[in-house]
């Protein structure tokens, strides 16, 4: 079954606890190390949860949900931004109609895990994929 959940950051070390975490737990995930490379996937039909990491060199989350928003590429995701801090930016607030939520960078990666079944199951789709043998 294909991925339903996209990673975004360019923190390898993260994305690769976090891609594991969810893969403990039956959520198959595709990673994308920069904004351009979310950009592409979305652009070749990825629909899904998108964890977008705010803070990223090059292309931040903010310029890449910006893009996403201006193509028409948000439809059938849901997007999660990644950040460090409590509150976003106030820069992003035009952009806020296309951000279903927030999650902490420091928290727990069971409480990641958790809040993507959670926009999974928002989405209706499966939040778990068994693997064939």
């Amino acid at each position: 079954m294909d991925s339903m959940v996209m990673l975004v950051d360019d923190d390898v070390d993260f994305r690769t606890l976090v891609g594991e975490a969810l893969a403990a737990d039956g959520i198959q995930s595709l990673q994308a190390g920069s904004g351009e490379e979310c950009l592409q996937n979305v652009r070749n039909g990825f629909r899904g949860v998108i964890l977008l990491d705010i803070t990223m060199t090059g292309m931040d989350g903010w310029e890449t949900l910006d893009i996403m928003a201006k193509e028409g590429l948000t439809s059938g995701n849901s997007i999660c931004m990644l950040t460090s801090r409590e509150t976003p930016p106030k820069k992003a607030e035009h952009l806020e109609p296309f951000v279903s939520g927030y999650i902490i960078k420091s928290g727990s990666f069971s409480t990641i895990v958790d809040k993507v079944r959670e926009y999974l199951e928002l989405m209706g789709l499966p939040t778990s994929q068994t693997r064939a043998d």
